[in-house]
């Protein structure tokens, strides 16, 4: 089955709740997810054009969180390559990243893996996305 992965370098950005008021308004959390939208559409080229002529059969991401420097050294030692269990929700995550690669739906989309997790030793935060597909049926 073909596939393509994707890296998306950075601490991936969860998709807040937006108003009307927010079309005009500059709420911190919209204005951070907006520029996270735009470098993760950078990021992925051309990749993501041709998924609109595709059947995706399986959506997957893993979050690489960037721990932060306020944790204790013991507390960073405990974290490191471990769950995150902390916020930003995984569903919210989840909505962003569809709602980049499918801006017209992605109700069609019924299977994949979602997790987070706190950066290991010299790994670079950031997003990997691994998406599979058939030919489309006609």
């Amino acid at each position: 089955m073909p596939y393509v992965k994707l890296w998306i370098p950075g601490d991936p950005v969860a998709k807040p709740r937006m108003t009307r008021r927010d079309q005009w308004a500059q709420r911190p959390c919209v204005v951070k997810y907006r520029a996270w939208a735009d470098h993760f559409r950078e990021c992925a080229g051309d990749k993501i054009k041709s998924l609109r002529v595709v059947e995706v059969t399986c959506l997957s991401w893993t979050a690489y969180y960037q721990i932060p420097k306020s944790y204790t050294k013991k507390e960073e030692r405990e974290c490191r390559g471990q769950l995150k269990r902390t916020p930003p929700d995984r569903d919210n995550i989840d909505k962003a990243v569809l709602d980049i690669l499918f801006p017209d739906g992605d109700a069609h989309i019924a299977k994949g893996t979602i997790a987070k997790y706190w950066c290991d030793e010299g790994q670079e935060p950031g997003l990997t996305v691994t998406i599979e597909w058939t030919a489309p049926t006609k």
